[in-house]
This record gives structure tokens, C-alpha cells and sequence, in this order.
């Protein structure tokens, strides 16, 4: 999800982006749009493990908390949201996560 979808006729964003609410709002609208939240509500009884990398301000990661009973994982190279993990420097998932992890996720 990126929160830069403009509007095609005067080339601007449909609502101001000011704050980290903005931007979680816009990109749950994203996902929803593009049918990702009804995906995922679909098994929200299960409790299956998700893994987002780039989570942002954390949209994907507060509905999914408050509507499944998933166990969500984020990783982003700046955290924006509690519990999100750091990459390494050089990008890529913790090494210690990845071990930890092995085989959990499909």
C-alpha cells in the first residue's frame, strides 16, 4: 500500500495527508478497494500468521488486531508503529526473527 493516490482529474491527493491517522486512514482505503480486507476477514477466525513488510504507520496491523485473531509480524526499515521490528541495515529481515521463525510462515 502507498498512500499516493491522486485524483485524476486535477492531479492531487483526495484528502490532506497530514498526520500518521491520514495516512493509515488512506491506506486502509487501499486495501479495502482492492478487496484486501475481505481476504483477510475471511479466515479472521483462524488464527494464521502474517507477516508485513513496510507496515507504515501500522493500518494493516490495527485492523487486523482489531477484527482477526491473526498473529501479525511487521518489519519496516523505520518502525512508525509499536511492535514493528527494525531490518538490518542492510534491508533485510532480522536474522534472529528469520531463525526463530523458520518454516511459520507460508
Amino acid at each position: 500500500m502507498c498512500n499516493i493516490a491522486l485524483e485524476p482529474e486535477v492531479g492531487r491527493l483526495p484528502h490532506a495527508i497530514d498526520t500518521p491517522m491520514d495516512a493509515n486512514r488512506m491506506n486502509l482505503r487501499l486495501a479495502k478497494s482492492f478487496g484486501i480486507t475481505a481476504l483477510l476477514e475471511e479466515s479472521a477466525h483462524v488464527r494464521l500468521k502474517v507477516l508485513e513488510i513496510g507496515p507504515g504507520y501500522g493500518s494493516l496491523k490495527n485492523f487486523l488486531e482489531a477484527h482477526t485473531s491473526y498473529i501479525y509480524t511487521g518489519v519496516d526499515v523505520v518502525p512508525r508503529a509499536p511492535g514493528i521490528l527494525e531490518t538490518t541495515r542492510d534491508g533485510l529481515l532480522p536474522r534472529d526473527f528469520v531463525e526463530s521463525e523458520r518454516g511459520a510462515f507460508s
